[in-house]
């Protein structure tokens, strides 16, 4: 009877089991060649390159041409990759650094980076292991006195995966030299949440995920685990949770704001959605933030001029220690709602909001979702009066106008990043037409502007 039961348990778990496994979703993933160097944000902490060579080299090697005064910062490593050895090359020559990658005895790839003053020079070249591309990053410094290279290799791949009625780009991404998309340490799981056909890779993006971890998409709520045999992610549909999952949303003009969970200074927890109904202005803050500390008399004047319309405003402490939040709030006397934030940068709220800088604001509708970010001083006071009373002609002019130039803003990245200066020109110049900009801001645009033009006479 005993071992009849044991033997009915043992089929009844294993069922169970069988059926789990059959939830899941697995979404096959083909290669992806990353398209190039700057999709890839060069301060993420994924993207640290993996060694660090300053081999001096006095040799050219045939087919490349090294002008002799350039030779004092030539440096070069050797690098195996699965079955294959390779050389590469690095030099400054007329204020750039240049690359070369050496192959069976001949050049394969040559590359400059055009933006020598940047802080990181990633350059991608790609390489072949006789079956596909990888991109190999590069970067090179030092001069003269201690010229040195770094290198990292990164290979991609992707796949769709169907969410509803969407058709969601997924992707992995392997940092090892091994390119096996086994360890947790060198992979990174991509989704495309803003749809935008791209990844985000920059160190604030909402669209790199940990495997395992609890995700929020259109109502679902997943886990997303990679399988090395399979070359795919399996997505596990969670029924029930005892954590609140990630959420993600794109942080775009009109998309669903980011809920969030997050405890008062009297230990009581809020979230966003308490404030269904009425327009939410947040500002993330610290007390050790001196833009913050001289922005927040604007945010508490707010808060006392508009405190009978249908408006809550959120301050949202990323101190470490919320003792010196609450004793700073009281000295000033602030009168308006304050959070503390645990975890400060890697806080979930600001992984959802992509903070990577305060202050940091942002203006919610009555429905949830995102209006404007980053209104600051005489901006928010005009936002806010729109956002109050509606009355004044001038006051919803603004609004609309900054509304659509956060739009604009998003697209004039997303051309610029792709090179495709026309465009970015076209934005720009309609930016400028619309007028309304405070004069920092005209500053800064007629900068890029100039900056638009000078690309476009080197690329003629």
């Amino acid at each position: 009877m005993n071992q009849r039961l044991s033997i009915s348990c043992i089929i009844l778990v294993t069922v169970l089991f069988a059926s789990l496994l059959r939830a899941d979703e697995l979404i096959n993933l083909a290669s992806d060649p990353v398209p190039d160097e700057r999709i890839i944000n060069r301060d993420h902490p994924l993207l640290s390159p993996r060694s660090l060579l300053t081999k001096a080299s006095s040799q050219v090697p045939s087919g490349l041409s090294i002008p002799n005064d350039s030779l004092p910062t030539l440096v070069s490593a050797s690098l195996k990759f699965r079955t294959e050895n390779y050389f590469i090359y690095a030099w400054t020559e007329g204020g750039q650094y240049h690359f070369a990658l050496q192959h069976d005895g001949r050049i394969v790839a040559q590359a400059k980076d055009a933006n020598p003053t940047t802080s990181a020079r990633y350059v991608s070249l790609p390489f072949s292991d006789k079956t596909h591309s990888v991109p190999l990053y590069l970067q090179a410094g030092g001069g003269e006195r201690a010229p040195w290279l770094r290198y990292f290799i990164a290979e991609q791949m992707a796949g769709t995966w169907k969410v509803g009625d969407r058709s969601i780009k997924v992707g992995l991404i392997d940092y090892s030299h091994e390119q096996h998309y086994g360890s947790p340490t060198d992979v990174s799981i991509l989704l495309d949440v803003d749809e935008d056909g791209e990844f985000d890779m920059s160190g604030s993006s909402i669209e790199v995920l940990e495997a395992e971890k609890e995700y929020q998409l259109a109502g679902q709520v997943f886990q997303l685990i990679p399988d090395p045999n399979e070359q795919g992610i399996h997505v596990k549909t969670v029924t029930s949770t005892t954590t609140n999952p990630f959420i993600l949303s794109p942080l775009i003009s009109g998309h669903e704001a980011p809920n969030f969970s997050a405890e008062d200074f009297d230990g009581k927890a809020v979230k966003l959605s308490d404030y269904r109904g009425k327009f939410v202005f947040i500002d993330v803050w610290a007390t050790w933030c001196g833009p913050c500390v001289g922005e927040i008399p604007n945010v508490q004047a707010a808060a006392i001029k508009y405190k009978d319309a249908p408006l809550a405003i959120i301050g949202v402490s990323i101190d470490d220690d919320m003792d010196r939040a609450v004793t700073f709030v009281e000295s000033k006397k602030l009168t308006y709602s304050q959070l503390w934030c645990e975890g400060g940068w890697q806080s979930d709220i600001c992984k959802q909001y992509q903070v990577d800088g305060i202050p940091a604001t942002f203006l919610i509708d009555p429905e949830g979702k995102l209006l404007l970010t980053n209104l600051r001083g005489s901006q928010l006071e005009t936002a806010l009066q729109y956002v109050a009373t509606a009355e004044t002609d001038a006051s919803k002019k603004f609004f609309l106008d900054a509304v659509s130039r956060e739009q604009l803003m998003k697209k004039l990245s997303a051309y610029y990043q792709d090179g495709d200066y026309e465009k970015s020109k076209a934005i720009v110049d309609d930016i400028l037409a619309r007028g309304g900009l405070n004069p920092k801001d005209e500053r800064n645009f007629r900068r890029i502007q100039k900056n638009i033009e000078i690309e476009l006479e080197e690329t003629r």
